[in-house]
């Protein structure tokens, strides 16, 4: 009977071993391939993480890092390409996996390279990637994420240690660059949708594509940039003295600092705050910044406070302070928002018809990563000056673009401007964030080299008047010898971009008809956004806004986004894929709001469902119109 007893138990963890897939090569942690395991062997190391979380990241294993069992199964050099290997009996129908590198011992993860379909093969499969070659020197965990296609919905990570020699070379992404590791399935909110391979919402430069059945994940889930990491990987053994990246830390003298939201450029007395008196129509409760215990009182500014990046919640939550290098930084009225099937809007005033939720906040990340590939990588179009030293961003959303172009002109202050405080905290230090509405009184100071507008055409009330404030002066109703005494918007010389999608399913060879589900949906939804007072196709002719703003030299570059993976070439074929699950996502955002205007719930349902099936039909060979319209401020 033991003996029967001992075969079965041998069985069954031989059947366990095969039930899924882990990583061999490198070998990680507490695996029958580590030679470092010894007899501590993980005999479940193909198990996903647990639902709830709690063994995330590296199912633990992380706390080995540094010691003898932990130590390092690889040596890479940055710039070099390598690939892991993934063994095991069941594959589930592969899925979408991620390759990330973490240099705080687990607490942040940064992707370097993510495979979108077929990922992983039963029995055995290899996946090829490069060392990105600024990959800081010394020691890093290295982990293999993998989200299944079919089955229950989990989330698969393998860790391990590796050693990383220094490369050479200037890396066409930096590191610092890259987006944080996607995770769900772990009791965050965020999920993965079965019997589709999933679509990250920011998969990174490196992407590998073999999948034309994708689907974005559902949910709760994180948005905005990537992780930072350090200048030198943390030795496994002086965790206590790791230092942030110095790109990234505020200065401590300077009163406006990079990574908070301030009211005012810090060369403005504290007597004009506009966003300090500016009042919103909403009574709802607002939502808070982040889950801190609001403080009694004012703070007087430039009180020293901690921790860093405390938020001090003043006047019952309509206004919040926040602790910045040690010091209190000045009030900033608080962003009101009212749920509404549990997804956030803006405010009243901005007359914003789409949530402003996580999902939202994703796509928006998504077209960002969209038109870097569909420019290849440029941020833009306009031929600004060489060394520009002010330039600013309306309507900045999550800051995505923001922070690249802080990144790639680091010698210019740069300026973000939004509705909600929905930005990362850590961003470079030549960038700071302002909460006001662009269509309100321009108070986000002056002599801008370069003025940056993406996606915000449709929702402005008059975009004459936004452009007039951009290009001159604060009160365009003022009578034209008073615009002489108001403090110019942009320096002479200077150049505006404007960058939007058509909203628009076009087609050139017939395949999708004027009557198609997918060309109504935009249609229909042009009419739901109209009985907000909104032009849902406004990008698509700029010239007369710009021109009746008082810019010359108004020109539009066009460029076609396929929908959806229909493009024989690769680069446009990820491209598509963007596209389509961006377009899947506002199928629900216009759903949450607009379309109620026009259709009922169970209308709504059916019209998506058909608009959906023509989005996944390669036969449709639709595509949107991107538009980037530039204009420049005469000389004087």
């Amino acid at each position: 009977m033991r003996l029967f007893n001992a075969f079965a138990t041998a069985l069954g963890l031989a059947g366990l071993a095969q039930a899924h897939m882990e990583m061999t090569y490198p070998p990680p942690f507490k695996s029958k391939y580590n030679p470092n395991a010894g007899q501590d062997i993980d005999y479940s190391m193909t198990s996903p993480l647990n639902g709830d979380g709690s063994n995330f990241p590296c199912k633990g294993y992380n706390s080995l890092f540094g010691t003898a069992a932990g130590a390092p199964t690889a040596t890479w050099q940055a710039g070099k390409s390598y690939s892991i290997s993934i063994a095991g009996g069941a594959d589930h129908g592969g899925g979408s996996c991620q390759a990330s590198l973490s240099f705080d011992r687990g607490k942040t993860w940064v992707v370097i390279q993510s495979w979108i379909g077929n990922c992983p093969k039963a029995p055995t499969s290899n996946f090829q990637f490069t060392l990105p070659v600024d990959t800081p020197a010394g020691e890093a965990l290295f982990a293999w994420t993998w989200f299944n296609k079919i089955g229950n919905r989990e989330m698969y990570m393998n860790c391990a240690a590796i050693t990383v020699k220094a490369g050479s070379g200037t890396p066409k992404t930096p590191l610092k660059k890259r987006p944080a590791m996607f995770v769900a399935n772990v009791g965050k909110g965020c999920g993965t949708t079965e019997m589709v391979d999933l679509m990250f919402p920011n998969p990174g430069p490196d992407v590998s594509l073999t999948s034309t059945n994708t689907g974005p994940p559902v949910g709760q889930c994180p948005a905005g940039p990537g992780v930072q990491y350090p200048s030198a990987s943390p030795s496994p053994t002086k965790t206590t003295t790791t230092k942030k990246p110095t790109t990234t830390k505020p200065p401590v003298k300077s009163t406006a600092p990079g990574g908070v939201f301030i009211t005012v450029p810090s060369t403005t007395k504290k007597t004009t705050l506009k966003s300090t008196t500016r009042k919103t129509t909403s009574t709802t409760t607002p939502v808070k910044p982040a889950p801190t215990k609001p403080a009694a009182g004012v703070i007087a500014p430039g009180t020293a406070c901690k921790p860093e990046g405390y938020w001090n919640c003043i006047k019952t939550g309509t206004a919040f302070q926040r602790c910045a290098s040690g010091t209190c930084i000045i009030n900033i009225v608080m962003e009101r928002m009212r749920p509404e099937s549990a997804l956030r809007f803006k405010t009243d005033r901005s007359r914003y018809p789409i949530p402003n939720d996580d999902a939202e906040q994703n796509r928006d990340d998504m077209k960002h990563a969209m038109m870097l590939e569909l420019t290849n990588g440029n941020l833009f179009f306009s031929p600004i000056i060489e060394n520009p030293q002010k330039i600013i961003d309306l309507a900045t959303g999550t800051g995505i673009w923001a922070i690249d172009v802080a990144d790639k002109f680091p010698s210019a202050s740069v300026t973000g401007v939004d509705l909600s405080p929905i930005q990362p905290s850590w961003v470079p230090p030549n960038l700071k964030f302002l909460v006001d509405d662009i269509e309100d009184e321009w108070m986000h100071g002056g002599d801008f080299d370069f003025v940056h507008m993406r996606c915000i055409s449709p929702w402005l009330k008059d975009e004459v008047k936004v452009l007039r404030q951009a290009h001159e002066y604060a009160h365009p109703s003022s009578p034209p010898a008073s615009h002489l005494t108001c403090n110019r918007h942009m320096k002479p010389g200077a150049w505006i971009e404007i960058q939007e999608l058509d909203a628009r399913a076009n087609c050139d060879d017939g395949s999708l008809a004027p009557d198609a589900p997918l060309a109504k949906f935009f249609d229909t939804a042009e009419q739901a956004v109209a009985s907000f007072g909104m032009k849902f196709r406004a990008g698509e002719n700029l010239r007369e806004p710009l021109e009746k703003a008082g810019f010359t030299n108004v020109s539009c570059k066009v460029l076609k986004v396929p929908i959806g993976t229909w493009a024989k070439d690769k680069k446009l074929r990820l491209i598509g894929l963007y596209l389509k699950t961006a377009v899947n996502d506002m199928f629900g955002a216009m759903a949450a709001k607009p379309l109620r205007k026009i259709l009922g719930p169970e209308e709504i349902e059916v019209f998506l469902a058909d608009a959906r099936k023509d989005l996944n039909n390669v036969n449709i060979h639709s595509y949107e119109k991107y538009y980037f319209w530039m204009g420049q401020k005469a000389a004087e």
